[in-house]
């Protein structure tokens, strides 16, 4: 059960108030009531002490009148004395003559005291004083006067508590309950709590505490709005696929770009399984490879695997995931980022076959292909250039082609060559077909026809040469110009000179 705090102060404050009020009227006023009756009824034995100790001398010489007289006049004078009875040593009555009953206790109330004296002399019984006194007269104006002074006290008390009271209803209970209301509005997110007044007290300086408090709420409660719009459109207009799933891996959040790629609609997702969207054999891969490494692991990175979208068309992405743990180490949800790579899937496809269909090009062509850079340092080697020039591919790479294949004749036109090479690109050269010599492995020369072009790459020029062994056909030339220098001598009456 809940207690409020008014409750809480005013409650200890009545019952402290019930508390001194019970101990002024039931404890303190009886044990001082009974204290001032003591004190009366000692100063009553006293008196009767003194009359007895009168009584002595006339009691020996047997002076019964003026025992009389004397008693007469004490009942006149002690209007508190209701009896007076006197006996001799045997209990024969001297005073009064007459033996009236003594004054009953109802009569007279509690205040009634009946005082006995034994009167002796030098150990001789002299006889016995009785008194009956009625102490009403002394103390009911004592407990008027005890009574108001009492319930002045008391008042005050009270008084006294219902002031605490008012002043800590006003100043603690009123600014505490201000700040409950204040504290569940901001609970709720509303921050346009009216300022609270506050006294410079501890109180104040809680109210002042909260006022800072809300303040710096509601400015973190801002910058968090906004960072959670930001994220909201980051995560909703990042150009790749982003999803949450949880612990089940269900999902339980997905981005816009995700929805427009794969064609569903936010509620065809939501609630479903991450793998209900990919093909069969990619499930499968989830489930026995990548799935129990996750698991462990908390993250995986760059999986291949393939979506299917809501027309049935194929998706080739990319998967990274990381994984959220809570205390006990148990993944309660797992952040994803899918990388749609269908296009790059087919240029890499095309690349490839453009690369098996240049390798087979160049593997199988019979003349020799030779790529350099402006260092003129072998790049590109192919099976040809090791038949025609002897030098197999890995000896090649990255020596330099002029020196090890050139002719001691041109070796200084190509120096010369390659610094134009280097600087610009062109040369003598470059996009036609020369006829060099060429120097192989064994150090034979022979002719060549080599062609010539460049290209950037990488801020840097290359050339690639392409270089054919006219070996065969300078020899052909060679003889058909023999032939018909032959055939031509008769003609002019010339006989040839020498061997050709």
């Amino acid at each position: 059960m809940r207690i409020s705090l008014r409750v809480k102060v005013f409650l200890p404050l009545l019952i402290l108030m019930a508390l001194l009020i019970g101990y002024l009227y039931l404890s303190w006023m009886p044990r001082s009531v009974s204290n001032i009756e003591r004190q009366w009824e000692e100063a009553a034995k006293r008196h009767l002490d003194s009359v007895a100790e009168g009584m002595i001398p006339l009691l020996l010489g047997r002076e019964l009148d003026t025992i009389h007289e004397n008693f007469n006049e004490l009942l006149k004078k002690n209007r508190d004395w209701t009896s007076i009875q006197l006996t001799d040593a045997t209990g024969r009555l001297l005073y009064p003559i007459r033996n009236r009953p003594m004054p009953d206790a109802a009569t007279h109330g509690q205040d009634l005291r009946t005082l006995t004296k034994r009167i002796s002399y030098l150990d001789m019984n002299l006889g016995t004083l009785t008194m009956t006194v009625d102490l009403s007269p002394h103390l009911k104006e004592w407990k008027k006067e005890f009574y108001n002074a009492v319930s002045i006290m008391v008042a005050i008390i009270a008084a006294t508590i219902l002031s605490v009271g008012i002043v800590l209803e006003r100043k603690v209970v009123q600014p505490v309950k201000a700040l409950e209301l204040a504290t569940q509005k901001l609970a709720d997110g509303k921050f346009n709590v009216p300022s609270l007044k506050a006294d410079d007290d501890e109180v104040g300086h809680l109210v002042d505490s909260f006022s800072t408090m809300r303040a710096n709420l509601s400015l973190s409660y801002d910058l968090l709005r906004q960072s959670r719009d930001k994220y909201s459109t980051l995560y909703n207009e990042t150009p790749v696929l982003l999803h949450t799933v949880d612990e089940a891996g269900t999902i339980i959040e997905v981005n816009d770009f995700w929805l427009k790629k794969l064609g569903y609609e936010r509620d065809e997702v939501l609630g479903r399984k991450a793998t209900d969207f990919l093909t069969e054999e990619s499930r499968k891969y989830a489930a026995e490879v990548v799935l129990p490494v996750f698991l462990h692991c908390g993250f995986c990175k760059d999986i291949s695997y393939q979506f299917v979208k809501k027309n049935g068309e194929l998706e080739d992405v990319l998967l990274s995931a990381t994984a959220e743990r809570d205390e006990k180490g148990n993944i309660v949800r797992c952040f994803t980022v899918i990388e749609d790579v269908t296009d790059r899937k087919k240029i890499e496809n095309k690349l490839i076959l453009s690369e098996q269909t240049n390798k087979i090009i160049t593997s199988t062509a019979k003349d020799a292909i030779i790529m350099v850079d402006d260092r003129d340092c072998v790049l590109f080697w192919n099976p040809a250039a090791e038949n025609i020039l002897g030098y197999t591919e890995d000896e090649m790479l990255g020596r330099s082609m002029h020196e090890t294949l050139a002719s001691e004749g041109f070796r200084e036109k190509y120096t010369k060559g390659m610094e134009t090479f280097r600087n610009s690109g062109k040369g003598n050269a470059i996009g036609h077909t020369i006829e060099v010599v060429a120097k192989n492995k064994d150090g034979t020369e022979f002719p060549i026809a080599l062609s010539l072009s460049t290209f950037q790459m990488n801020n840097r020029w290359h050339a690639v040469g392409i270089v054919r062994d006219i070996t065969q056909q300078k020899l052909a030339e060679k003889m058909r110009s023999g032939l018909i220098r032959r055939k031509r001598a008769p003609a002019s009456g010339n006989p040839p000179q020498g061997k050709e």
